[in-house]
């Protein structure tokens, strides 16, 4: 049977807008210009369609065994389902060799990991102003999974990318999963990203994608992670009892508190992402 982890169900909903592109591209239609990322479950490059010399991101995925065809297929099927103004735009598919390639648009703003490294550089008034812009647009992303009843579980600042105009994309969704009400979605994710209950009681639902989205706001904000112990362990440990760096006096306090409240230890008082908007 496959790995529930991999589990997306079919979901309906119209695709945004996307570039046009000649139907029946290859892997040979591409050109690799550098490599993103290589790890064990995808390798990810910047490539550029020959025929257009317009840039995007190609994703491979293993797809040989049962397992990793059932992976590969609900991640791709999870992207192009769930679409939407704040995603990143899926585009083509096609099969190479033992992979699944996933063509998708190239954000060259990069990822909140370059936001958090630059913000230092800006005034304290800029910085909020900037902040706010990408809290909302993320928490609209994160809205629009959670009405579809899907949560993320692994948000964190490398899946979030910007386009060329600081508009934000929210990607990466090899852990997708849907959930009713009454249900937990097993854990999984980022262990220094992921809310206590994941360490604690190895469960999750929509409430812990707050809780990571208060990480990455707070980080954005102060440039370090809130739960910051110098180790793995000893954050996942400060997590867990709630130990949370304080936010400095330069934060506006309805935006203070609002994170202090995603960073809330108990899921059930963390706000959901209808509220966060509401107070955005």
């Amino acid at each position: 049977m496959p790995n529930q982890m991999c589990l997306s169900k079919g979901l309906t909903m119209p695709l945004g807008r996307r570039p046009l592109l000649p139907k029946r591209n290859t892997f040979e239609s591409y050109k690799a210009i550098k490599t993103l990322q290589q790890g064990p479950m995808s390798r990810t490059f910047l490539v550029q369609l020959i025929a257009t010399g317009v840039y995007f991101v190609m994703k491979c995925l293993p797809y040989l065994s049962v397992q990793q065809k059932f992976c590969a297929d609900a991640e791709i099927k999870s992207m192009f389902n769930l679409d939407s103004e704040f995603t990143v735009h899926p585009i083509e598919t096609f099969v190479h060799d033992y992979e699944k390639c996933l063509i998708m648009e190239y954000c060259s703003g990069g990822d909140l990991r370059n936001v958090i490294a630059e913000n230092w550089k800006f005034s304290e008034e800029y910085k909020i102003i900037k902040v706010q812009q990408i809290f909302i647009q993320v928490t609209r992303a994160l809205d629009h999974l959670h009405s579809h009843r899907v949560m993320h579980r692994d948000l964190k600042p490398s899946n979030i990318f910007l386009d060329a105009k600081g508009n934000v994309r929210l990607g990466d969704f090899g852990l997708l999963q849907e959930i009713s009400e009454e249900q937990y979605a097993k854990y999984a994710g980022t262990n220094i990203y992921m809310a206590p209950e994941g360490h604690i009681l190895k469960r999750l639902d929509f409430s812990s994608d707050i809780f990571s989205l208060g990480l990455i706001v707070f980080q954005m904000l102060t440039g370090q992670h809130p739960f910051e112990s110098g180790s793995e362990s000893a954050t996942i440990e400060k997590m867990k009892k709630s130990q949370a760096s304080v936010l400095p006096g330069w934060v506006p306090v309805e935006l203070k508190k609002l994170v202090e409240d995603m960073l809330n230890k108990d899921p059930s008082k963390r706000p959901t992402t209808k509220q966060i908007i509401e107070q955005l």
